[in-house]
């Protein structure tokens, strides 16, 4: 009977690594041929809307669901991106066009129908928002195309809503977006008290439902964000502090200074079990807090030992009396 060795051992690791990889690199493909396949059908039918003179808005909800379902296979894709632009760009609302060309300036700037985009924006982009006569004259068909387009912008567009985000510009950028899609949300309401008077609405007000839905997912994501963002800054001075009390400790650790120390340290951790009791909150809500917890972890390990370095010092003297 053989004996399996470490070298053994060893080889059918990587063998099962390599396994794994492969099968990553399988579903990539996969997922970026779907992206692809998704993308042209998306285009073939804004094609027919365009032959059509947009006579059928089904056809521009179709390349709506097409586009969205080609970025969520491949979010390094930019043509899909453009497919979003284009649409919007029809449906005249700018703002959201530049949304979707900043995505396609970052994976591909060079790409030359953004380039086209670009310059047919030129002249839209200091256009105000639809005016009140225009979202009145807004028919069934225009306002389903719109509601359908809004919600694939927020779930497939926008990141997992569960996912705190700590970094300051992507905060920003998430918060421009929703007061632009709370703007939009609020036309859609108005359009739809307007042919409630002489239409019958259930279908486009059920149409409504998932975009605020979601819309307050997002929202709820941002101001929990910011509680996050701020527990962040806290964690990070703290540490910054502990830092500080280090090289305090080093350079003259005499009896006043070190009791000076222990009270800013004792305070110290009344705040950190706030920023504690703040993240429970957070995970309580659904939210991934695994970086913050780290940081957290972390920061309560230094506070740990600065005592125990002050303990010691305390017991070399007292010994040495």
């Amino acid at each position: 009977m053989r004996i399996e060795t470490k070298k053994d051992i060893l080889t059918m690791q990587m063998l099962e690594i390599l396994s794994i990889q492969a099968q990553q690199e399988q579903l990539s493909a996969q997922r970026h041929l779907k992206s692809a396949q998704a993308t042209e059908q998306g285009f073939h039918c804004l094609t027919q809307a365009e032959n059509t003179h947009y006579a059928h808005p089904q056809d521009l909800q179709t390349a709506c669901d097409y586009f969205a379902e080609a970025i969520a296979q491949n979010r390094l894709n930019p043509e899909p991106y453009l497919g979003m632009a284009l649409i919007l760009f029809l449906l005249k609302d700018y703002p959201m066009v530049q949304s979707y060309l900043q995505e396609v300036r970052q994976l591909a700037p060079e790409h030359p129908d953004l380039v086209k985009l670009e310059k047919a924006m030129q002249t839209k982009e200091a256009l105000p928002e639809p005016s009140a006569e225009e979202v009145d004259h807004w028919n069934d068909d225009e306002l389903n195309t719109r509601i359908h387009l809004y919600y694939h912008d927020l779930a497939t567009r926008h990141q997992n809503p569960s996912q705190l985000i700590l970094n300051p510009q992507e905060l920003e950028h998430l918060r421009q977006d929703l007061s632009h899609q709370k703007t939009q949300i609020l036309h859609f309401q108005k359009a739809l008290q307007h042919l409630d008077q002489h239409h019958e609405t259930h279908a486009l007000h059920q149409l409504m439902l998932p975009i605020q839905q979601l819309f307050q997912r997002y929202e709820k994501q941002w101001k929990s964000s910011q509680e996050a963002l701020f527990i962040q800054n806290q964690l990070q001075a703290f540490a910054q502090k502990i830092v500080t009390i280090h090289e305090q400790l080093e350079s003259d650790p005499n009896l006043e200074r070190r009791n000076a120390l222990e009270t800013e340290l004792e305070a110290m951790v009344d705040q950190c079990d706030h920023c504690a009791d703040q993240l429970d909150a957070l995970s309580g809500q659904g939210y991934q807090i695994g970086a913050l917890e780290s940081l957290y972890e972390n920061l309560v390990h230094e506070i740990e030992s600065c005592f125990e370095w002050i303990d010691g010092i305390h017991e070399t003297e007292r010994q040495r009396v």
